[in-house]
């Protein structure tokens, strides 16, 4: 069986964007994704301006313009007491984009076919294993099973880290942060405005919401597992009673109709230990999973698949130094990050809430209780759409 340079598991932007970068280095490679069509997005997924610098990198930069890319131009927040608009104009990079994530995975993948990836869908990684300086790797799909022999494996499976776990790599979580995601249909009197986001915290932990024409609202809510009922058939309720503590988000859905769709999906950091060995690594969220509120996953996946892929060809050009200096950035981007996460949920008012006081930087005194707010200052609509 001939042997392939690298085989790279998962087919999401840290996926492609390591084979775009191994192949244009003229490398042998396989892009290996286990969903037929590409795993399934949640809604309200965005990119900021500086995603076009990355993916012109790669030569896709014209997968912005398909329809499922949505132009953000304005951003409202209120991180503590003080309501902030900033229009993305103004930003170096530009405007950002509310995407369609599987529409944008299935074209990030067909652009790099169409580039000379070997992409290969609907293939599940069920076991890799070492043999005679190579990996050797079962690929399981509806035809049956096959393998492949690769002299290097990359591991972009996401936050399951299939690869890493399966030679034997651990992964930690920080806390037990988790996404309450629901899909609101746009609708006439809705109170959100088309091409704008929307970040807004409240006690129990902190909104995220986004609308566009074409795709309607994506509210996200980002809190604690304690928080969130375990019963899917309580958790409207939940929602709909969080929605009460953030004014500006109950204004953005007011009108709207009912969510959907309601999911709940881990938003905790985390990371892969190790991040690499020999012949191996991980990238993207399979190395280390970054907190929402960075808002920058997507970005952040095609930039490190892309110092990935420049790791693994030194590598493999005899640089026994490379994966070490890549593991060593990936920690010092992993302590970085979570430094500047407990500075921000350091929130003045907000801290003596659990949410919040378990993620802030210690040592957190006691804040002063916030004011009770009534809970008549939503307009009605707001509240009916969750009824």
């Amino acid at each position: 069986m001939p042997v392939i340079d690298v085989l790279v598991v998962g087919g999401g932007p840290a996926g492609v964007a390591c084979a775009l970068a191994l192949h244009a280095r003229g490398l042998r490679v396989v892009l290996a994704e286990r969903w037929p069509w590409g795993p399934p997005g949640l809604p309200g997924e965005t990119l900021p301006g500086r995603a076009r610098l990355a993916l012109e990198a790669l030569g896709v930069a014209d997968i912005l313009d398909d329809r499922s890319c949505t132009p953000i131009r304005a951003q409202r927040s209120r991180w503590g007491s003080a309501v902030r608009e900033r229009s993305l104009m103004q930003d170096p990079y530009g405007h950002g984009w509310h995407i369609d994530r599987a529409r944008f995975d299935q074209r990030l993948r067909s652009r790099a076919a169409e580039l000379g990836v070997d992409v290969r869908l609907g293939m599940r990684c069920t076991s890799v294993s070492a043999e005679a300086a190579s990996w050797r790797v079962t690929l399981d799909q509806d035809r049956g099973r096959s393998s492949l022999r690769a002299s290097f494996v990359v591991d972009a499976t996401g936050r399951t880290a299939f690869v890493a776990r399966a030679l034997g790599a651990r992964r930690a979580r920080c806390d037990r942060s988790v996404a309450l995601v629901a899909e609101i249909p746009g609708g006439p009197g809705c109170g959100a405005v088309d091409g704008t986001t929307l970040v807004e915290v409240c006690p129990a932990g902190w909104w995220y919401a986004v609308a566009s024409a074409a795709q309607g609202i994506a509210l996200t809510f980002i809190s604690d597992t304690a928080l969130i009922p375990t019963m899917a058939s309580d958790r409207l309720a939940a929602l709909r009673d969080h929605v009460r503590t953030a004014p500006l988000i109950a204004r953005f859905v007011a009108g709207a109709r009912g969510p959907s769709c309601l999911r709940v999906v881990s938003a905790a950091p985390g990371a892969i230990s190790p991040m690499s060995g020999d012949g191996w690594l991980a990238t993207g969220d399979a190395m280390a999973v970054h907190d929402p509120l960075v808002f920058s996953g997507i970005t952040k996946a095609l930039e490190h698949g892309r110092v990935s892929a420049a790791a693994v060809a030194a590598c493999l050009g005899g640089d026994l130094a490379a994966l070490d200096r890549l593991r060593a950035q990936g920690q010092a981007e992993l302590r970085a990050h979570l430094q500047m996460r407990r500075a921000y949920h350091a929130v003045t008012g907000l801290t003596r809430y659990r949410f919040w006081r378990e993620r802030a930087c210690p040592p957190v005194q006691p804040a002063p209780a916030l004011p009770v707010q009534p809970v008549d200052w939503a307009p009605a609509a707001a509240m009916a759409a969750f009824a």
